[in-house]
């Protein structure tokens, strides 16, 4: 998620728009929710 980081605008829009229904991106999602370069632009 280091590329969020860098450029969170549209970053941030491509990882809410990903299907957490699915349970591989649900874990992605939650996983990458907890590191901290990306836990505080969210």
């Amino acid at each position: 998620m280091v590329a969020i980081a860098a450029d969170p605008d549209p970053g941030l829009a491509a990882f809410r728009a990903l299907d957490g229904t699915e349970p591989d991106i649900a874990w992605i999602i939650a996983q990458n929710t907890r590191k901290n370069r990306l836990a505080r632009l969210i």
